[in-house]
């Protein structure tokens, strides 16, 4: 092997190395492009699922809450249902009704429902009757 195409050789090696340092640089290039488009795309994912998670979430809290009105003779307020855990609270001390259940009237009229307390031992009825929801 003489000098010149010793010469020859070491330049052509060089301008291999370029290119093969292009090369990488540009494959590093789209690397980090496909990890930005992989993790926008993890992210649209995760989106996606949860409004498909909510979406399943509220379509099954529809289906319990209508199986409750129809199998749920009434549904006490948060009103009503205070105002009987006082009057209980009230009875339990004072008529001592121990383990005696209370009993609730439910009288429909076309409008609503009207709904009664009673106490078990002295007899004493508090209207529960929310009109607000009439």
């Amino acid at each position: 092997m003489n000098k010149r195409n010793a010469d020859e050789m070491w330049k052509k090696a060089i301008l291999r190395g370029k290119d093969v340092k292009k090369m990488l640089q540009e494959l590093s290039d789209k690397i980090e492009l496909m990890q930005e488009d992989h993790n926008d795309l993890v992210e649209s994912y995760r989106k996606l699922k949860d409004e498909k998670f909510k979406d399943e979430e509220i379509k099954r809290l529809k289906e319990e809450l209508d199986f409750y009105q129809r199998n749920t003779l009434v549904t006490l307020s948060d009103k009503q249902r205070e105002n009987a855990r006082r009057f209980q609270k009230e009875h339990y001390e004072n008529c001592e009704t121990g383990k005696v259940s209370f009993k609730y009237t439910i009288i429909p009229t076309g409008i609503g429902n009207v709904v009664e307390i009673r106490c078990p031992k002295c007899g004493e009825i508090l209207d529960l009757t929310d009109y607000d929801l009439w």
